[in-house]
């Protein structure tokens, strides 16, 4: 019998989704005729959450249900501007860790 996936693969799978939402979202804005340049500023938000789904679906999958339930707001907020598989040296935005 198949075991039943984990909280925290629940989770990254819901990131996922929403993340693929977002970004269909944002291709039809961009596609509506902006050139790359004129890509509105209004625009960054949707890049940005877009990648802290991404960072936070990615460790969410290497998480267990222990590692999960025992995470501060401040190992969280770290996981969504952390770049996978740049050994957490890489960062979306500058914090202050």
């Amino acid at each position: 019998m198949k075991k039943p996936p984990s909280p925290s693969s629940m989770i990254a799978s819901q990131l996922l989704h929403e993340a693929g939402q977002d970004i269909e979202k944002l291709s039809l804005e961009i596609r509506k005729g902006h050139r790359e340049d004129e890509i509105p500023l209004s625009l960054e938000p949707e890049f940005g959450h877009i990648m802290h789904n991404l960072c936070l679906a990615w460790h969410y999958m290497w998480l267990s249900d222990t590692q999960l339930k025992e995470l501060s707001d401040e190992e969280l907020d770290a996981m969504m501007t952390r770049v996978p598989n740049f050994h957490n040296e890489l960062t979306l935005v500058e914090t202050d860790e």
